[in-house]
């Protein structure tokens, strides 16, 4: 299962080998919805919704983030949030709050986690935070400390407790939790080396691994009481920067990072006490990755210079990668996730909010554009 500053115009990117934040969001003006109107399963459309803005025409939608709590049930996120019930084969727009719509303070959210089918909480721009207990039928709106810029990631260890990573108004590094599913947050303090965060993962018993960088070279850290206090792992010096990680069991995570080649990966076996690098495959950049188990992972992200989305998958714990064919014109990649060693979902934008889904592990994949 989320690189920013400010309004972030390169959410979830990576360009030139380090997660670059930017004020502008020129590049994703068009995603702000004004209007939704949900057209799926109208005779003779299909499977795929249509959102449409208010003049009418069909608005672009790109998607940053996804969850999947089981095989079936999924929450994308982007300028609105959609909903499936079939693993991704068609979708619902939920309703929204209103500060998501467009105009100059429209939000776009760049993450999402679910820790049941009902429990959501998902984060954005402008430190927005949302969250639902019914499954989307209603989002209600949570409260970010005060100056709280771009979040760029969520997890969660319970419906109750989740930590969420990215930056403060001022562009320095901030790490939020709530104990409440969502509604209130708090801030905690951040290791003075770290001056970027981008990903975050927690497992059930409070234990957190976030991942960014420490000016030129790549960090991680993490906590063992839901985000209250962190410390800095060691990492190999050559890696640029750590976009995502993901964890399996308490003590085997897998992260990926800006570089490829020699090392691309970093794996640890004890709980991040220690990590090691791993090959991975050459001109790639993660953005996210998804293991939901020790030895299964599927990473998402571009090529080198941003141009075509990228998929590489795992079958030995990172030790090698195989590159899938990735569907869909244009298509770029921003987040993935695993509720399966099967069943895959990642969300990107080609010509509109793309969905990607896989039954055989990541082995071939099918798109399904979301307009």
């Amino acid at each position: 299962m989320s690189s920013f500053r400010g309004a972030i115009a390169c959410i979830r990117m990576v360009a030139q080998r380090t997660c670059r934040l930017q004020k502008s969001p020129s590049r994703f003006a068009s995603a702000g919805i004004l209007v939704l109107a949900l057209v799926s399963g109208l005779s003779g459309l299909g499977s795929s919704p249509l959102i449409y803005g208010r003049s009418g025409a069909a608005t672009v939608s790109p998607l940053y983030g996804v969850a999947c709590p089981t095989i079936s049930a999924c929450v994308a996120v982007g300028s609105e949030v959609i909903a499936s019930s079939n693993g991704g084969r068609s979708w619902i727009v939920d309703p929204s709050p209103s500060v998501l719509f467009g105009g100059p303070n429209a939000r776009i959210l760049t993450d999402v986690w679910c820790s049941t089918t009902k429990n959501c909480v998902a984060v954005g721009w402008g430190g927005i935070v949302i969250m639902t207990t019914n499954g989307g039928l209603r989002w209600i709106v949570g409260s970010a400390p005060e100056r709280t810029g771009a979040l760029a990631a969520v997890s969660c260890s319970s419906v109750d407790t989740c930590v969420a990573v990215g930056e403060m108004e001022s562009g320095a590094p901030a790490i939020i939790s709530t104990a409440n599913g969502g509604m209130t947050w708090h801030r905690h303090a951040v290791p003075a080396a770290v001056t970027q965060l981008s990903g975050i993962t927690c497992r059930s018993s409070g234990s957190c691994i976030a991942t960014g960088g420490e000016h030129t070279k790549g960090a991680i850290i993490s906590t063992t009481n839901n985000g209250s206090t962190w410390k800095v792992e060691k990492v190999p010096s050559d890696v640029k920067y750590v976009s995502a990680a993901s964890c399996p069991s308490e003590l085997k995570c897998l992260a990926v990072t800006a570089s490829s080649g020699a090392i691309g990966v970093v794996v640890t076996s004890d709980g991040g006490a220690l990590w090691h690098g791993l090959p991975f495959p050459q001109g790639v950049s993660a953005l996210s990755v998804s293991c939901p188990t020790a030895r299964d992972c599927v990473a998402v992200g571009s090529n080198a210079v941003l141009a075509a989305g990228r998929i590489a998958t795992t079958s030995n714990g990172g030790a090698s990668w195989v590159l899938p064919p990735v569907p869909g014109n244009g298509a770029r990649l921003y987040g993935v996730t695993c509720p399966s060693a099967k069943v895959c979902m990642a969300v990107g934008t080609s010509e509109g909010g793309l969905v990607l889904t896989t039954t055989n592990g990541g082995a071939s994949w099918r798109a399904h554009t979301v307009f």
